[in-house]
């Protein structure tokens, strides 16, 4: 590229490989027992026949194993003979052999979950980064970076696991969901739509908390619930996708001034169209 005078560097980049999640709790793998069992047999003198014994309450996944990530990663860096330069990363992440909780079979005698590899995710992404001098004289000075980064992130499949709900102790309906085909750890609840301001718009709303009492029933002043599936009940069928904490893309931009010894900083950032729970309220 001896010719080519627009370009003082280009570097192309691709990358490949898997790393290894080691956070699997200690002993996940063996089966469990509880020994504080007390079963009645015989006539003990004494205990009343009651005696102390030992019953499993998990088996055991010899197959249990680390969770993988295989990620592949393709970038170019390039300065031009000017005094910009730009750098960008597109990639794909995939996360599989996750680790979930199922509940065993009933006829394993036990009754607690058990983790099992049995979950995948995948997060896809670019990152971007220009600089660059604005304005160079004798006593000025202007120089810009902007940084850009956005991902989208899926839950591809839970396998033998179903829906996980990690619901919120103070908010009565409301969780973070894990689900196939959605962001990990979606906002999930009931869509609002105003609040009662009075009886008849209750009596025509579909039935949140039946009866007449205002204390244990619904009542003007108290927030109103879209029935989704119009079946004039408002419950758990009601509820839906509200969003996730995942921006559509973050930024920052810095710009460095100088003039005669005097530096001037100015650095913005931010994040987009992410959801955020006030939980304080």
């Amino acid at each position: 590229m001896q010719n080519v005078t627009l370009f003082k560097d280009l570097k192309l980049r691709a990358s490949y490989g898997f790393t290894g999640n080691q956070n699997v709790g200690g002993f996940s793998y063996l089966a469990k027992i509880n020994t504080g069992i007390q079963y009645p047999f015989g006539n003990s003198s004494g205990s009343g026949g009651i005696n102390s014994g030992a019953a499993p309450t998990a088996t055991a996944n010899p197959d249990l194993k680390w969770e993988k990530n295989e990620q592949i990663d393709f970038g170019v860096d390039v300065s031009l003979k000017g005094s910009f330069s730009f750098s960008a990363d597109v990639y794909r992440r995939k996360s599989i052999d996750l680790i979930f909780y199922v509940a065993p079979p009933a006829l394993s005698g036990t009754y607690e979950s058990i983790p099992l590899n049995t979950g995948s995710m995948q997060n896809t992404g670019i990152d971007v980064s220009v600089n660059g001098t604005l304005l160079k004289t004798k006593s000025f000075s202007w120089t810009s970076n902007l940084v850009l980064s956005a991902f989208k992130n899926e839950v591809t499949s839970l396998g033998l696991s179903g829906p996980i709900d990690n619901t919120f102790s103070r908010i009565q309906g409301g969780s973070t969901r894990v689900e196939a085909g959605f962001p990990a750890f979606y906002f999930y609840g009931f869509v609002t739509e105003g609040i009662f301001q009075n009886y008849d718009e209750i009596q025509k709303h579909a039935v949140q908390v039946a009866g007449t009492d205002p204390s244990t029933s619904t009542a003007p002043g108290d927030i109103k619930f879209k029935d989704l599936n119009n079946d004039g009940v408002i419950n758990d069928k009601d509820r839906t996708n509200l969003g996730n904490s995942y921006p559509s893309f973050t930024y920052g931009f810095t710009n460095n001034l100088s003039y005669k010894g005097f530096e001037l900083s100015i650095f913005i950032q931010g994040s987009q169209n992410n959801k955020v729970l006030n939980f304080t309220r």
